[in-house]
């Protein structure tokens, strides 16, 4: 099975793709155009949420059957459309729930504590 990556993921990510014995490529740094005309072949693709999965991109993918977005959320992925090419559309909802939640953590702290307010002296 080969699989093209589009966007920069875990470096560990894609070595655990190789150890399985998946071919895969990683295609980062193209255009939407250039990554429409290199899908040929590829028979699953992981992106984040840059490159999107349009009706041009499936027309040529003439083997694909999954797309991957390695994070929440399908926006940049038109499921109707992969849906009548017969190609699964999956993400993975919970893979930044920690970093979401220090975030919320990190900010609830800023306004506790001023600290915009406290940087500005």
């Amino acid at each position: 099975m080969k699989i093209l990556i589009t966007e920069s993921i875990a470096e560990d990510s894609v070595q655990y793709l190789r150890d399985r014995g998946y071919e895969v490529e990683e295609y980062l740094g193209h255009s939407q155009e250039e990554i429409e005309e290199h899908i040929k072949g590829f028979d699953a693709i992981i992106v984040r949420s840059a490159t999107k999965i349009n009706e041009t991109l499936l027309n040529n993918a003439e083997c694909l059957k999954a797309v991957g977005r390695a994070g929440t959320g399908i926006d940049n992925i038109d499921v109707k459309a992969c849906t009548e090419h017969g190609v699964i559309a999956l993400n993975t909802p919970t893979a930044n729930n920690m970093a979401a939640g220090e975030l919320a953590v990190g900010h609830a702290f800023s306004i506790f504590r001023n600290l915009c307010t406290a940087n500005d002296d």
